[in-house]
């Protein structure tokens, strides 16, 4: 990749304020890019996408799909068994007394999301500095 295509990857990759810390560490001219090119390459690819993690949250977050997405399993349980409980009891009893588990359940989803997606950028964050100070 040229250093361009590598430097848009980054920028999907973290947020902007980490984004703004690489460039003004001086670690994104083309120069340092080129010469980390290869290793870049192979780790771009493996580092999530925060604005994926808080779409996931946003669309599907009642259901975890967006810790799945970062391949955090134990946590999804925090999301899928009050969702499947909810589902099972509202069929089972039909009380219109349940109806505010979703909505709790969803807006924990949004900041878990949030949170998540800012954690994420941090170590993606780090792991580009890591590459591009060596």
């Amino acid at each position: 990749m040229q250093s361009t295509q590598i430097i848009n990857e980054i920028k999907k990759r973290v947020f902007r304020t980490n984004f703004r810390e690489l460039s003004n560490l001086n670690l994104l001219d083309d120069h340092n890019i080129n010469k980390h090119q290869n290793e870049l390459n192979a780790n771009l690819c493996n580092l999530k996408k925060p604005s994926y993690i808080v779409l996931l949250a946003f669309l599907l977050g009642g259901l975890g799909v967006h810790r799945y997405y970062v391949r955090d399993f134990k946590k999804i349980l925090f999301f899928l068994i009050p969702a499947i409980g909810y589902i099972i009891l509202y069929a089972a009893i039909g009380d219109s007394k349940l109806d505010i588990v979703p909505k709790i359940i969803y807006i924990a989803s949004l900041f878990d999301g949030h949170f998540l997606s800012k954690r994420i950028s941090k170590e993606n964050y780090e792991t580009i500095k890591t590459i591009l100070k060596d």
